[in-house]
Order: C-alpha cells, then structure tokens, then sequence
C-alpha cells in the first residue's frame, strides 16, 4: 500500500512496484489510509512523512495498533533527513526509512526483502506460537546433545537474551547435582516407559546454578525418523530453600528442647516475633506454647518482664549477648539473650533460654545464712580453734579491703556528683567556670600535679587547650613549660597520639621513656612540659572524638591504678557533652541572628503560615515583592491573595514538591508570578504545623518564557515546513529527470516533464528568494532601494491581471480614485508585497469569492491601500504573531504551501519605504490587509527622491 501525497512521486513507486509483480493500493491522505489499511490488510506499506490531515507518524502509530498491524512492515519516506525524525519513526512503529529524492533501486531491495521477511514471520510465529505457550523451560536436544529448540521459558530459565545460543551442548545447560553435565546416554540409559522425573542443576549464563525437576521424553521425527529428546523444568530453589529452612529451625528446636530442660526457649525475629517456642516451665507465658508462634514478644511476656528485658532482646539483634535476672510471681529467672546467627555471621534471630533459678536462689542464701552462723561460731570458739582464728582475721582483712574499695567508691560517687551539679547549675554557656573546678576536683581526688582538656577543631587540624589545673606544690618549682605556651597546636605533629585517640584508646605511660621510636613529637612535647607519667583519655561525642582529658606528674613517675581511666573516661564523656552542647547552643543563636539578618534584608519576601494560611511572620521584604506592607499581612489568610485557580496546586506543590510557580494578587489589582520555595515546620509528633515560604516576583521571567517557547515553536515549523517545500520539488525534480534519462519518451511527454521539472525548479528559486529577503531585510541598511516616481494603481492593476489568469475561482474588484497620486518607492519591491499579499488572499480563500483591492488618500498624506478577502478569516490570538517570521496563521494545513516568510518580508518592506502595514479579520468571515505609504506630489518631489524615504525600519 502507497500513502503519499504529492502525485508525482506515487506515479513513479506504482510504476516501479508494477514492474516488480506486487498489487497495488494507493491513497494520498492518512485518515483515508487507516481505513483503507484494515479492508486489505497489505503486506508492506510505503508511508510518506508529511501528509495532510494526519501526518505520517501518527498514521503509522494507528495502523501498528490495529489486530494486525504490529506484523505488517512500515517503510517511512521522509524529506525530513534529520535524527530526530528518524527517531520518532521507528518509535512509531516503522521498520524502516528512505529519504527523498527516493533512491529507486534501494527501494525497490527493500521492498523485496521485507515482504520476503513478513512471509517467513508469519509461518515461523505458526509454528512456534505452540510451545512458546508453555510456561514451563522446554529444551530439545538430537542424539549427539547438541541443542535444537528452547522456548522463551527456558531462555528465562538460563538468563540468555530472545535469539539465545543454540550452538552449546544440553550438557551446558543442564548438570547432575555432583556438577557432571547431562548426555543423552544418560537420559536413555534411566527412562522408564519413555520418561524420566529427576532433579538436576540448572547453569545460568553468569554461571549461577539453581535446582530444577526435569522431566526428560524422546519423540521421533515421523518424517525423517530421527529420534530427539524433550527435557521439560522448572526452578525449584523456593522449595529446596524452605525445605532447608524448616530442617534447620526443626534441628534447633529439637536442639534447644533436649538440653534446655528447666525453663524455657523462644527465638524472635528483627521486628520481636517468635517464631520457635519450646521448654517445659512456661510460667512466663501468657498463652500456651503451640499458640505463641507468630505473636510479638509483648503479647506472650508480662509486662513487668518485658520491661527488664526488652533492650537485651535489642542489643542480641544488634549481635550483643546478655544475662538478666527477673522476679516473677514469687519466682527468679535467669535470662540468656544471644544473637542467632547465619552462615554469612549476619544476626538472623534472637535467642532467649529463660532458666528458673528460684530453687538455686534459696541453696544460695541456706548457705549464707550457714556462714553466718559458722561465722559465729567461730567467734565463740577463737580462743580454742587457732585456723578458725587465723582465716577469720583473713576473712577480716578482705572485710577491709572492700570496706576501703566502697570508701573509694562513694567518694567517687560524690566527686562525680559534685562535678555534675556544678556544671549543670553553671548551663552551658557559663561552662568555663565549671571546667577549671572540676580538673581541680579530678586532679586532688587522683593525687596528680597537673590535669588538662584539649579540644579538636572541627576541620580535625588543630588542638585547641583551653583549661588546665596545676597543683600548688609545684607553681612555684617553674618545672616544664603550661598550657599557655600550647592554645593551638597542629594535630599532625603527634600522629602517634592522635591515631590511638581516634581509635578510642587512652593513652597511659607509667614513664615517658615508654613512648616507642614513632612517637619523637609526643617525647619532645612530654619533656618540654617537664612531665614524667601521664595518662590521656579521648573526649567523644556521638562517636566522633571531639578532644581529650589528661593528668601527669611532674615530680616523680607514677603507675596509674585501674581507677584512673574509668574517673577520666567518665568525666570526659561529661566535658564533651557539655562542651558539644555548648557550641550548639552557640551555632543555633549565632544561625538565629544571621537567619533574623538575612530574612529582614533579602530581597525575596519571607514569611511563615500555619496550615491553614494564616500569616505568623512576613518580612519587610513582603512590601517590594508582595505590594502588601507585613505588618498587614500578619494574621491574614494568604491563599486569600492566590488566583482561585491556583490555590490548590500552590498547596499540593508546596507539601511534595517543595516549589510552586503561582499567581498573585499584588496591591495595585494586577496579578503577579510568583515563584516560591516552601518548607514544613514539623511539631515533636511530626504533625504539620506550618510552612515557612520565600517568593520572589517571576513575571518577567514567565513572560521571556513564553515568547521564547513562541519562537521555538515559530522555528520548529519553519524548519518542518521548509525542509517539506524545498525537498518536494527536488524529489519531482530529480524523479522526472531520471525518467528523461532512463527512458525513451516522445517528444509530448519529454515536453510535459521539462514543463513540470521548470515549474518545480521556480517554485524552489521562490522559496531561495524569501529566505535571502529576509535577511537582506534583518540587515536593514543591506538592502538598497530603487526609488522612483510610481503610479500604485497601474501596479497593482497589472499584478491583478496576472491573478485573474491564475485563480479562475476567485473575482477581483479594485477601487481607487481618478488620477492615482503618484509615490516614491522601489517598484519591484512593493509588487513583491502586493504580490505577498494577493496571493495570501486566493490561497486563504479555498471556496473562491471576491477579492477587493482599495487605495484611498488620507488626509495625513499617506496613500492607504486595502486588499480583502472572504475567506477562512483568524482567530485573536492568530492575529497577534501574524507579522512574525516563520509563522502561519494554519500551519497544520500542509496543503497550502508557504514558509510563513511572506508576510515578514511585506512589513519589513513597508517599513523601508516609512509606511505601515496591518491586519483586520473576523475568523470564519473574511481578513483585511492593509498598508500606507507616504504621499509625494510630483511638483513637491526633490532631485533626491530617495531622501524622502526612511531606510531604517520602524520600530
């Protein structure tokens, strides 16, 4: 089937396919060709590009959507020899594309090969179409395991694209779970009545193995009598997974049973479900243990238990084990929480084993309270049982010892309260006052001689030493230098130190002499501080090391006890929260004044709404931007100023996107664009609680916008259109000059083609011309008038009559007053817009009537010159770009021809010569162009008749 409009062209493809033995249909219209599509049903269809009515991509996305049409090839010819058209027709559907002027021979091998290829697809998709159908992967494979056929489930199966790989043998494929690859021997050698069900190994093209069960049968050729082999599979990984999953949890179970007797198991998932219950004391339970599979841990413990053993149940999901002990209904369990782990070590589970220990409890205390009475009687007996006296005095020293290890302790306890309470008391911005007596209390309470706090920058370059207690014994002794020589010190002169410090290790030297050799800095920096012993302790806050604490003794070394670091570690972890939230504090009200700042000298307008609009904040800013004065917009209704068409896409923008464009009412009436950034105000439930919105006044901008996607379009069709004109008369051209040469033609047909190739070549000199005017024209001043006297009624008469022979349907009518007043101005250009505007009369007048053509005199010595016509008329906005280059009044009408050039070309032309040139129209009734030129009489015309006229265009 033939779909093209330009007549020419059709005749020739129909005479080339002719010569070929196809049947032919033809059409010159898209609509007409989806009809004339589903009567006969074509095995290939030559589409042109540009059609009237529907254009060439849409006719082809139509017929590729009807029952048929997917199968049937789509050969597209375009003018339009650019990517993207290429593009959109082969996403429309097209199997391939030729361009114009059409290469006959290149068409005519295409032709051939896609109507071949349309016959071989229908029989292939015959007779494949039945075992495509089966949803299991089907392979068959001859005697000698090589593989003949797979259906696409099978191609799924093994990961290979549609065409697969049929030069691999079934072996390749398919293996025996040892990892052997399957041969046909083997198949024949284990089938039963024809068949044969086992599980196998599937290898897929990344060399991933799955299991599958196969059914293998042989089938025999009945023409050639050759035996083949059908193996028939399916993926069964799901099911050896869960079968694999319910062993494991069985074996565990059974595992946790046999050798949990006293007590109780459960495992519990990462959102706290059991999903194993076991044990023979169920006390514990809220239900039965067949029915808490499946309940969360809040459901089958009691809420009193639940409560000491909810965080270990986390930490085992976080890989950490615990031991807890409960009192329950006049009973003591003791929990075991481990994490459960898989064959990767990830944490899959938890596991709980809660043990009664009520009746272990009581043999503890039977014998202590035994104790206590062989205590006594130890005491009673001194004098006559000397071993019994010697291990109770030992009993007593230990007595000691703990008594000395609990002193130590509470005041510990008390060192650490008092620091609390007095940096608490202080806040944290009076934290300076707190930090010096606190390393005073840390330093006395550990008998040291100094004590320190470092900070690190942010940037993690610079140590900062900001406090340091220094003993009084030593002030006077000037032993080493002090923190005043060391306020910033650069962290890469201590790489030593500052690696372990990152790692959370504390850094401890009974002596300094202990430093290995990569620690040269740290020596030097020690021995400048005349220090001995000292022990540093990294400051971190959420995990990220923020400084260090630090004590050292000047006078003599020292072996730090075991008590040092955890005191450190404690009151570090006390100064880097203090000091962390200090900056914070700091940050946020130094960010709140720079916000305040910038809100209240930004040029965009801010201010803050709840959710239902109400205004709580405008900034002054909302005056210039706004037209609203902030202190009249607080407590007023914003979406009260929004276009009503706008307000609920404003809301839906602003709550998920973010960004809204929107209009609104400023305070002189008008409507202004605005665009605006939004951000939600959450409140601690993370319901909304308000916006806080900044706009800024975007109509000039919305405005730029339009008129560049007008001109955008404007040149898209130009571009469309004139490629479309200029490669149609070159296509003619070219086909009927290859007819001239390839043929022997009489001399009537040889004139009628040279006729036809002229007229097609003017037509394309014409179109040449209007795109070179028109840049002489842009150039203003490049084009050079010819001025003369002229008579404009005799002109226009003359071009009349060349109209009249040319538009038989059309009458003419010219109205002017007897004599013409004569004009200036260059002949052949003002004919070159009579002509412009002549012909747009005929051609937007397609059902005839009058043309009527007026030149009236103007009072104000401009001649005045009217063309109407009763034709198609335009619409307002047709009217508004009619002047504007590239642009048609109905370019989705491609069978009137034009490059939306004339009517530029016509104004530039009036402008040259101090005139004007306008348009009136009623859409459906008629338009009427009109032009004025200025008036010269011939006694008043100077010798320079050219300085009369304005070369420079009006604006």
């Amino acid at each position: 089937m033939i779909v093209e409009d330009d007549l020419a062209i059709r005749i020739l493809m129909r005479r080339m396919l002719d010569s070929e033995g196809y049947n032919i249909v033809e059409c010159g219209d898209g609509g007409e060709a989806v009809g004339l599509f589903e009567q006969v049903m074509p095995d290939l269809v030559l589409l042109d590009f540009m059609l009237p009515g529907l254009n060439g991509i849409e006719v082809c996305t139509q017929l590729k959507a009807l029952p048929r049409g997917a199968t049937v090839p789509v050969i597209m010819v375009t003018a339009l020899d650019d990517p993207t058209a290429i593009e959109q027709a082969f996403e429309a559907g097209a199997f391939d594309y030729i361009t114009k002027p059409v290469h006959w021979v290149a068409l005519r091998h295409r032709v051939r090969r896609l109507i071949q290829y349309k016959r071989n697809q229908d029989q292939v998709l015959f007779q494949a179409s039945l075992l495509e159908q089966v949803h299991n992967a089907v392979i068959v494979a001859d005697g000698h395991d090589q593989v003949l056929y797979w259906n696409h489930a099978a191609k799924r199966l093994h990961q290979w694209d549609v065409t697969g790989d049929l030069s691999r043998t079934i072996g390749q494929y398919l293996l025996f779970p040892d990892g052997k690859p399957i041969h046909i021997t083997d198949v024949e050698a284990k089938q039963v009545d024809g068949f044969w069900d086992t599980e196998l190994v599937a290898r897929q093209r990344n060399g991933t193995l799955l299991p599958v069960q196969t059914v293998f049968t042989s089938i025999t050729d009945p023409n050639s009598l050759h035996h083949f082999t059908v193996g028939i599979s399916i993926d069964i990984t799901e099911r050896k997974a869960q079968q694999q999953a319910l062993h494991n949890s069985r074996e565990l179970y059974r595992t946790l049973i046999n050798h949990f007797p006293n007590g109780a198991v459960f495992l519990y998932d990462h959102t706290l479900t059991v999903s194993l219950v076991g044990g023979v004391d169920n006390t514990l339970f809220m239900h039965p243990n067949e029915q808490m599979t499946g309940h969360v841990l809040y459901d089958i413990l009691p809420r009193s238990v639940m409560s000491t053993v909810m965080l270990p149940c986390q930490q085992a999901l976080n890989g950490e084990s615990s031991t807890v002990t409960v009192e329950y209904q006049d009973k003591i369990y003791q929990f075991y929480i481990h994490p459960v782990r898989d064959a990767d070590n990830k944490v899959e589970a938890g596991l709980v084993m809660a043990q009664n220990i009520t009746e272990l409890k009581k043999a503890e205390q039977i014998l202590r309270e035994h104790q206590n009475s062989l205590e006594i009687i130890v005491e009673q007996r001194t004098s006559e049982l000397t071993r019994t006296n010697e291990a109770l005095q030992w009993e007593i020293a230990g007595r000691q010892r703990v008594e000395a290890e609990l002193q130590y302790r509470v005041e510990f306890d008390q060192l650490m309260a008092s620091i609390s309470t007095r940096l608490i008391s202080l806040g944290t911005m009076n934290i300076e006052q707190g930090i010096p007596f606190a390393l005073q209390a840390i330093g006395e309470f550990a008998n040291v001689e100094r004590s320190f706090v470092f900070t690190l920058s942010e940037d993690e370059m610079l140590l900062h030493s900001i406090f340091e207690w220094v003993s009084p014994k030593i002030v006077d002794l000037e032993i080493g230098t002090t923190i005043q020589q060391y306020r910033t010190i650069p962290t890469a002169l201590f790489p030593w130190m500052m690696e372990r410090l990152s790692l959370g290790q504390a850094v401890s030297l009974d002596a300094i002499d202990d430093l290995p050799a990569s620690a040269s800095s740290e020596r030097k920096l020690f021995i400048a501080r005349g220090c001995q012993s000292c022990i540093i302790m990294p400051m971190t806050y959420n995990g990220k090391l923020t400084g260090f604490i630090g004590l050292d003794t000047v006078t003599e070394r020292r072996s730090w006890e075991a008590d040092v670091p955890p005191l450190l570690k404690m009151v570090g972890e006390l100064f880097a929260s203090v000091l962390e939230h200090r900056r914070t504090e700091a940050a946020l009200r130094y960010s709140e004044q720079q916000l305040r700042q910038i809100t209240d000298t930004m040029l965009d307008a801010v201010y803050q709404i709840d959710v239902d609009g109400v205004v709580q904040y405008a900034s002054p800013s909302c005056w210039t931007v706004l037209g609203v004065r902030p202190d009249h917009l607080l407590h007023d209704n914003i979406f009260r100023y929004v276009h009503p068409d706008d307000v609920q896409q404003m809301r839906m923008a602003i709550k998920t996107v973010g960004t809204a464009e929107y209009r609104f009412r400023h305070s002189d009436g008008n409507y202004v664009w605005l665009e605006t950034l939004g951000n939600i105000l959450l409140a601690d439930s993370d319901s909304g609680e308000g916006y806080v919105l900044a706009s800024r006044n975007i109509t000039e901008r919305k405005r730029a916008e339009h008129e560049l996607q007008e001109l955008n379009r404007l040149k898209t069709e130009f571009l469309s259109t004139a490629a479309h004109e200029l490669r149609t008369p070159l296509t003619s051209i070219r086909g009927f000059s290859e007819i001239l040469i390839t043929r022997q033609l009489d001399e009537n047909r040889q004139k009628h083609f040279l006729k036809l190739i002229n007229e097609q070549s003017s037509q394309l000199g014409k179109l040449i011309d209007d795109l070179l005017d028109i840049s002489r024209l842009e150039a203003k001043r490049a084009m050079t008038l010819h001025v003369e006297s002229l008579d404009l009624c005799l002109l226009i008469n003359n071009l009349v009559q060349t109209f009249k022979e040319a538009a038989e349907r059309h009458a003419f009518s010219v109205v002017a007053a007897e004599p013409c007043v004569a004009i200036l101005g260059d002949r052949l250009r003002l004919s070159q817009v009579i002509q412009n505007l002549l012909s747009n009369a005929v051609k937007y007048s397609p059902k005839g009537g009058t043309v009527t053509i007026e030149i009236i005199e103007r009072a104000d010595r401009q001649l005045q010159v009217n063309i109407s016509d009763q034709g198609i008329g335009m619409t307002p906005d047709q009217q508004v770009h009619l002047f504007e280059k590239f642009y048609r009044a109905d370019a989705s009408n491609t069978a009137i021809s034009g490059t939306g050039l004339g009517l530029a070309i016509s104004k530039l032309i009036v402008e040259l010569h101090g005139g004007k040139i306008w348009a009136e129209s009623v859409h459906g009734q008629g338009t009427t162009f009109a032009f004025t030129l200025p008036m010269v009489p011939a006694d008043e015309a100077p010798a320079d008749l050219a300085s009369l006229i304005t070369t420079q265009p009006a604006s």
